[in-house]
């Protein structure tokens, strides 16, 4: 599962943000995964 920021991004600012944003994101999806599966 690999989760990736948006290609177009305006300005490092923005990007920074997105990229936070998506990582906690997929962070938040794998943590409820891993305890689906291990349930």
């Amino acid at each position: 599962m690999y989760c990736a920021p948006p290609r177009n991004k305006p300005n490092l600012v923005t990007y920074d943000s997105f990229a936070r944003r998506y990582a906690l994101l997929c962070g938040r999806i794998l943590y409820l995964l891993e305890i689906r599966v291990s349930l």
